[in-house]
């Protein structure tokens, strides 16, 4: 049963029943009579409606909470854009929060969106968090990358194979002094791998806009499938496919 409103009862609360004949049952949102398994759990039985309804309500909630943050963050002038390169609320999705302190940092968007907007805002300006976009706010974030990124981004890097390239790299790390060499070499390899690999196929730069590059800003350049969710094989992920690079 589900909760309805309707003018003619001046605020009278009513019940609509919806069916379910312990097999298959209707949605409260969408009304189209599905399998119990399409139901998530509660507390007392099976939700009142599905989890494709569960799921969009969800994600216009925490766009809903993300917006009124991004318009109400008032520790920075440029309230409501990103503070590098000003693009706006208008691209909701692509506005992240950033802590300018990391000793600051308790609270995350992530792990917190479900709370109450006012008290995020709360700690969030207490935390000294700004807005960047994401391809500045990844720019900003990759330690790894700007400490190592002269190796990274070497013009002439590919005219060696690869043992030679690790070889330079190793020297590079080295000579930074690096408390944990052996770890940098294999993060610096991997920032190489992803530039061959976008190089090769994608002429170095982002086929959606053609203005983040490999050059300008590496770390924004993520691996994207084409195809819908529903039809991807998934046989391809570049968390496991980039071990098999500049391994001869």
């Amino acid at each position: 049963m589900r909760r309805k409103k309707f003018p003619e009862d001046k605020g009278r609360t009513l019940l609509q029943k919806l069916y379910n004949d312990g097999v298959v049952k209707e949605c409260g949102r969408c009304h189209e009579i599905k399998p119990h398994k399409e139901f998530g759990l509660k507390s007392g039985g099976l939700r009142s409606i599905c989890r494709k309804c569960k799921k969009k309500k969800d994600a216009f909630d925490f766009f809903r909470n993300k917006f009124l943050l991004v318009i109400n963050l008032t520790n920075t002038q440029y309230r409501g854009r990103c503070v590098k390169c000003n693009i706006n609320f208008i691209f909701l999705p692509v506005l992240d929060f950033h802590h300018t302190n990391p000793e600051l940092k308790r609270t995350t968007w992530r792990k917190n969106r479900r709370k109450n907007w006012k008290i995020l805002l709360w700690l969030f300006e207490k935390e000294q968090i700004i807005i960047l976009c994401k391809n500045c706010h990844s720019r900003v974030s990759t330690e790894i990358f700007n400490e190592f990124k002269e190796v990274i981004l070497n013009k002439d890097l590919f005219k060696f194979n690869g043992n030679i390239i690790k070889k330079l790299v190793y020297d590079y790390v080295r000579k930074k002094k690096t408390k944990n060499i052996k770890n940098c070499k294999f993060r610096v390899i991997e920032w190489i791998k992803k530039r061959s690999v976008i190089e090769q196929l994608y002429e170095g730069k982002c086929i959606g806009c053609e203005k983040v590059t490999v050059m300008n800003n590496l770390p924004a350049l993520d691996i994207h499938h084409r195809t819908e969710p529903q039809t991807k094989t998934r046989k391809i992920r570049w968390a496991k496919s980039k071990d098999l690079i500049l391994n001869q």
